[in-house]
């Protein structure tokens, strides 16, 4: 059995990013990461839902920005 994975599915812009749709992009996945890059299509970093769960812990709320980036 072949695994086909789209990168489309893991992406996100960084343009105005918020915790939400970080979730909602790490939970499209099954790699439980989301990949960020800038209007240009240029890698900018990569969020995980830990990093996600470490911001929210902080007292960040979902419709904040997003955590800094790896």
């Amino acid at each position: 059995m072949e695994l086909l994975i789209s990168m489309d599915d893991f992406l996100v812009k960084e343009e105005g990013l918020t915790l939400r749709e970080c979730l909602q992009v790490i939970d499209r996945g099954a790699v439980q990461l989301a990949i960020v890059v800038d209007s240009y299509g240029d890698l900018v970093g990569v969020l995980t839902d830990g990093d996600v769960r470490r911001a929210l812990l902080s007292g960040a709320t979902l419709d904040e920005g997003a955590p800094p980036f790896h």
